[in-house]
């Protein structure tokens, strides 16, 4: 007797499915624990703002989605005025042109109507609303793309002014949307790296320079990047203050120009550079 085959329609949301999306808990916040408001403006790592409003985010270890195993969620406040979104701009786009791709997001908030989710493949398109109730809801969309696609973006998406939480998002290949099942967190962690990661207080540039000329030291990146970054330096530097003098995908090289005989520079706190690549 032959096994019967399962496609894609029978699966049940509970069966583990790869998750295209970056920080899908919402449990890394490198940049800090917020409130962010600016417009385009990176909250939890990989999550954005599309704000024309007034809306706030911030992380939040108090109500997060219980009994998921969720560290944090990313609470929001939203003044509604134009789009006001929390989105992630999906990297391998290419790969799913022509593909039917569903997605699941936990959604809290005590205004009905007030929040439902989508996606954006050159048009807007949304799923059904949040009811209001106050408690967490597992939201679900499911799109096939175009074959023409030149992005893709998940959003969350606010009509109304309102207090609400966001956990959980899990995108997947096929007509049945999938719970959100955890990664390690050293997998979770390596992917936020590929787009942005930061060199602490620890980071200290030292030596010995005969003459006063320029002096370089380079670093590898943490984790290879889609593009190559933008760089910053953060802060006032104790004694010499490092410049960018080259970099790409993998590393980059800063110099400074010491007084001759021994010098050490180092950042008053962390961090002392910052890497942020989003293609």
């Amino acid at each position: 007797m032959s096994t019967p085959l399962l496609d894609n329609r029978q699966l049940g949301p509970d069966v583990a499915r790869a998750n295209l999306l970056v920080n899908p808990g919402f449990e890394w916040w490198q940049r800090g624990n917020g409130p962010f408001t600016a417009n385009q403006a990176y909250a939890a790592d990989r999550w954005s703002l599309f704000n024309s409003g007034g809306m706030s985010v911030s992380k939040d270890s108090t109500n997060q989605d219980t009994g998921s195993g969720s560290c944090f969620a990313a609470s929001i406040t939203a003044v509604v005025a134009g789009s006001t979104q929390v989105q992630q701009k999906v990297e391998d786009y290419l790969n799913l042109r022509g593909r039917t791709v569903s997605l699941s997001i936990r959604v809290r908030t005590s205004t009905a109507n007030a929040v439902h989710i989508g996606m954006y493949d050159g048009a807007y398109t949304y799923g059904a609303y949040h009811t209001g109730d106050g408690t967490y809801q597992t939201l679900t969309f499911t799109r096939t793309l175009a074959t023409g696609i030149t992005s893709l973006y998940v959003v969350v998406d606010f009509q109304q002014n309102c207090t609400a939480y966001i956990d959980n998002a899990c995108l997947v290949v096929g007509s049945q949307p999938a719970n959100y099942v955890p990664l390690h967190p050293a997998d979770d962690l390596a992917r936020c790296l590929r787009y942005y990661e930061t060199y602490g207080s620890a980071v200290v540039l030292s030596g010995y320079q005969a003459t006063s000329t320029n002096t370089y030291f380079t670093f590898a990146h943490r984790a290879i990047k889609p593009v190559t970054p933008t760089f910053t330096k953060v802060g006032t530097w104790n004694n010499y203050q490092p410049a960018l003098y080259s970099q790409d995908t993998g590393s980059f090289v800063v110099f400074i120009t010491p007084s001759a005989g021994s010098f050490t520079a180092f950042p008053p706190a962390a961090p002392g550079f910052t890497l942020e690549a989003n293609p």
